[in-house]
């Protein structure tokens, strides 16, 4: 028969593995979900205005801030031409 702590042990084995697949999983979600917001960035821009400059494509798969995603998809959305678009996500994201 198993001790109490050799039991008590495997539990807290147990959870700390749970613990970091839960970490794993959560932050790979953030990147799977960073990712797909930058392509609905882009296919935004792409649809509206056509090609995408190489560099501002560029700028965008470095872009990090996740928070500012989403103002700068509905600036894509609402902008009037490329340039506009160019001067509003600059005042969003720095980018």
């Amino acid at each position: 028969m198993r001790s109490m702590e050799s039991l008590w042990a495997e539990l807290s084995a147990g959870l700390a593995r749970r613990r970091a697949f839960d970490e794993v999983h959560r932050d790979s979600s953030e990147e799977v979900r960073r990712r797909a917001k930058k392509e609905v960035l882009l296919r935004t821009l792409r649809r509206r205005f056509g090609l995408v400059p190489e560099d501002f494509g560029k700028a965008v798969h470095a872009f990090e801030d996740f928070d500012r995603l989403d103002a700068v998809i509905d600036a894509a959305s609402n902008s009037a031409s490329f340039e506009k678009f160019q001067r509003a996500a600059v005042f969003l994201s720095d980018l």
